[in-house]
């Protein structure tokens, strides 16, 4: 049973948020001290299932929506690092390579995307006589 149910309108659709307060993850000793998160199952009659979003801030649902909306083109950086160099592939066993890959894949994802967006378009064969 969830916590809070909110609903509010949003361009002519009627969105349904439940609202999951103060949760600790499942292996979490009990204490006081614990950092807790909030679980918001924001329901869209444009799709089947709600959308999972968890977060350790505490928001209001449309806040909660607005932020999941704009979190597309930050999501780019590791999908250029997985594609481009080929990241997706690594496989390591080292303890500091395990949090060194990561970083160093952010890092080139990052550099990549940056001069993709920096540089003029440039045509990928000759069937390409327009470049955007």
């Amino acid at each position: 049973m969830p916590d809070e149910i909110y609903a509010w309108v949003e361009n002519g659709r009627e969105l349904c948020t439940e609202i999951w307060r103060g949760l600790v993850l499942n292996k979490t000793i009990p204490d006081k001290n614990n950092k807790t998160f909030d679980v918001y199952a924001i329901y869209d009659p444009d799709f089947d299932k709600p959308w999972l979003l968890a977060t350790p801030v505490k928001l209001k649902p449309e806040s909660v929506r607005a932020i999941y909306k704009d979190r597309w083109p930050v999501e780019q950086i590791p999908l250029s690092a997985k594609q481009m160099i080929g990241a997706h592939r690594q496989f390591v066993h080292n303890p500091e390579n395990i949090q060194r890959l990561p970083e160093l894949a952010l890092l080139a994802g990052s550099i990549l995307s940056f001069l993709a967006a920096t540089f003029p378009a440039t045509a990928t064969g000759f069937w390409d006589r327009n470049p955007r």
